[in-house]
């Protein structure tokens, strides 16, 4: 204990924090508990549930939590734990298992890429579905079963396509549902098939017509439960029994996402946006965020486990729900609200904001993720696009609104004129710091007072679609990229208008003034442009070293280096040649969304699988501190001052500052804690705070004080921690 002021001890780790590194200068920040899809509890207390490009093992027992990254970040991956405690994932194409802790792989050299659904079965067998390319006809369709040993293929009822759900009741009865009847490659196909001691029924006249199986659950007594695209429906032997649905006033929402059975009965049936509908054999009860544990209403798996316990993956973490009572386990401040990332953006004091999916916003000040607000009040509302106000206000680009945040959400639905704000994607500060807004229906501006918008159905610019990119150039002009061409605004007026460059999705401008121009189309790629003279200075595609011609977003950093995401991976271009990065070079997800430089270099993009960052080496500036005392030499009688000083040159952070003195024998005095390590000061440290050398204590030294040397320590720690945030101040005296 005494010595833990001299060295910083093991980092004080926040186990439910992941920031992992991959090629070079790439590290991720998730929160394995968030994002949660697929599920299952397997015997010995551990829940599997898959999250972005992990499989994530959590032990119900001791609540430690065991990551393992997976070939593909793929969301449509399914989990099933076999007979003998072995836990399955379909991987695009390839299947893992993890045995004894370690993960392994199955390949299907001629597999293409396939949702894929893999289900265990009472026998000890696993299930699963392939997608295979073949020289004749292009695709072929199919079931293969593991038996321990050796993978074999099973005869499908339906060879044309790939059951979208399986499940094996305990009686090792399969049940296996298709898209069907339908139109067109799904017409007179069969909807659902038994399988049992090797052979095939099909039942063909089913309520459910041509919507897709999400999940399926069966008990002994022929019952299967099957949840589809907006319902879910009873079916006993092959007969329809009921169909609920939320128009009906039966389930949570419009988008039901698994169905299981607990040992009770019960049936769960978690929703995307909604919360978990149970059955309980009469009726029908909602749980949400407003009268239950979950920590999100974006459900997206639910699991039996053996102990009674129903487990559900949340976007912003793990539930279990037992007797009546809710456990959740979020990863708290520590990590990211939520892993599916669609936007960032970085403000003046290097704070990385970031927006997801379901509506949560928070931020990377340095040394915390923190959130922006309550997830609840956020309402489930895509975060698409962020900017930064003149004025301190956060402003996001969502869904159903246009939000802003300055302590507090304020929602804009619509210009004073009647434009709706609704479906905002994209937004953009001028050089007067007005707000530029890309709405479905036109654009609109905003300069801290009042309103102006260029709707699709008068005026000018000709919007006649939704706005997409857009971009200030060093010129002060407003570029707006749309599906029918080229927008230029200047002073409120259009500027000019470029028929010939439709689908610009997204918008650069570099140190030099050249636009960069990223279409949304497959054929085009990037186009770099000189604004002035409408004069076209390179295309970039595939070609040139391009992941993709179908561009997400592009940045370019203080080098004039530019940055490209797409869905195929990320692209880096220094002015001469390309780079690429992608899955399989060592980045975790080839899905890159969205760009932010930081002040300090550091590069930061928007993923389904989390926040990724390309790390400039360059940190933000850290605290410092000072120690002193106001003579080197003393004697009985005589009084000794110390003084402190300490500056925040970086961002906001919580901090707690350790005084110690150490004795002559090597022991340390811990001020004001005596033996124990007590902080003398706790808090937040604001960034740019400054503070003068003030006085920590003055002691007088009695007769009889022991003689020799001591040293004063000070250090500035992270709170809670003996994380050292500055260097140790050290100041020498003697007693003679």
């Amino acid at each position: 204990m005494r010595d833990c002021i001299l060295v910083s001890l093991v980092a004080f780790l926040l186990s439910f924090a992941l920031g992992v590194s991959y090629a070079e200068e790439f590290t991720l920040y998730t929160n394995p508990f968030a994002s949660g899809e697929h599920i299952a509890a397997a015997p010995d207390g551990h829940v599997w549930f898959k999250s972005g490009g992990f499989l994530a093992a959590f032990d119900s027992l001791t609540e430690e939590l065991q990551i393992f990254r997976l070939p593909s970040a793929y969301p449509g991956n399914q989990v099933a734990v076999d007979t003998s405690g072995a836990v399955w994932v379909h991987c695009n194409t390839v299947i893992c298992r993890v045995v004894d802790g370690q993960l392994g792989t199955f390949f299907f050299p001629d597999a293409s890429w396939s949702p894929g659904v893999i289900a265990a079965a009472p026998d000890g067998s696993v299930w699963a579905t392939l997608t295979t390319k073949t020289a004749s006809d292009g695709m072929s369709f199919g079931i293969v079963r593991f038996d321990g040993t050796t993978w074999s293929d099973i005869d499908s009822p339906v060879p044309s396509s790939c059951p979208s759900a399986i499940c094996f009741s305990p009686d090792g009865t399969g049940w296996f549902a298709w898209t069907g009847p339908g139109e067109g490659s799904f017409q007179n196909e069969h909807q659902l098939a038994r399988y049992r001691d090797g052979e095939w029924q099909t039942f063909d006249e089913l309520a459910y017509g041509d919507r897709t199986p999400k999940a399926i659950a069966a008990t002994d007594a022929g019952d299967v439960w099957l949840a589809t695209d907006d319902r879910v429906y009873h079916i006993r032997n092959g007969q329809d029994v009921a169909e609920y649905s939320y128009q009906q006033g039966d389930l949570a929402g419009w988008h039901p996402a698994d169905v299981a059975i607990d040992s009770l009965g019960r049936v769960w049936v978690p929703d995307n946006l909604s919360g978990v509908s149970m059955f309980d054999g009469e009726n029908w009860t909602t749980f949400n965020t407003l009268n239950s544990g979950l920590p999100s209403d974006n459900v997206n798996g639910v699991a039996a486990a053996p102990d009674d316990r129903v487990w559900f993956t949340t976007g912003a973490g793990l539930a279990s729900y037992h007797n009546g009572l809710w456990s959740t386990y979020t990863g708290g401040e520590s990590t990211v609200v939520n892993n599916d990332v669609w936007s960032v953006a970085v403000d003046g004091l290097g704070r990385t904001f970031y927006g997801t999916y379901f509506g949560q916003v928070g931020y990377f000040d340095g040394s915390h993720w923190k959130a922006l607000h309550d997830p609840g009040t956020a309402y489930v509302d895509k975060v698409y696009d962020i900017a930064f106000g003149p004025d301190g206000t956060v402003w996001l680009a969502c869904d159903q609104f246009l939000r802003a945040w300055k302590g507090m959400i304020v929602n804009y639905s619509k210009t004073p004129d009647g434009m709706p704000l609704s479906r905002s994607t994209n937004l953009c500060l001028d050089q007067e710091s007005s707000l530029w807004v890309c709405a479905a229906r036109g654009l609109a501006k905003y300069d801290g007072s009042s309103w102006k918008s260029f709707q699709a159905s008068v005026g000018s610019p000709p919007m006649a679609v939704t706005p997409e990119g857009i971009a200030c150039d060093l010129g002060g002009r407003i570029w707006v990229g749309t599906q029918i061409g080229l927008a230029a605004i200047k002073d409120d007026q259009l500027d000019r208008f470029l028929p010939q460059y439709k689908y610009v999705h997204t918008i650069a401008c570099d140190r030099d003034g050249m636009l960069w121009l990223g279409f949304g189309v497959s054929e085009r790629g990037v186009l770099v442009f000189e604004c002035e003279q409408n004069e076209e200075i390179a295309w970039y595609t595939t070609d040139d070293g391009l992941p993709s011609n179908r561009i997400n977003s592009i940045a370019c950093d203080d080098a004039n280096n530019v940055w490209v995401g797409t869905n195929d991976g990320l692209a880096y271009f220094d002015g001469s040649q390309w780079k690429m990065w992608d899955i399989d070079s060592g980045v975790p997800v080839n899905e890159i969304r969205d760009i932010a430089i930081a002040p300090n270099g550091d590069v930061w993009f928007a993923t389904p699988a989390g926040l990724l960052c390309h790390e400039s080496g360059v940190k933000p500036p850290a605290p410092s501190i000072t120690i002193k005392t106001d003579k080197p030499v003393y004697h009985a009688g005589e009084t000794m001052t110390v003084t402190i000083g300490y500056e925040n040159p970086g961002p906001d952070i919580d901090i707690d500052i350790q005084i110690a003195c150490m004795l002559p024998d090597g022991s340390l005095y811990y001020y004001p804690g005596g033996d124990v390590p007590v902080p003398f000061s706790s808090g937040m440290l604001p960034s740019g705070t400054k503070v003068p050398m003030v006085i920590v204590l003055s002691y007088e030294f009695p007769e009889g004080f022991p003689t020799g040397d001591y040293t004063w320590l000070a250090v500035i720690c992270e709170q809670g921690t003996f994380n050292f945030l500055s260097d140790i101040s050290s100041a020498s005296f003697t007693f003679e």
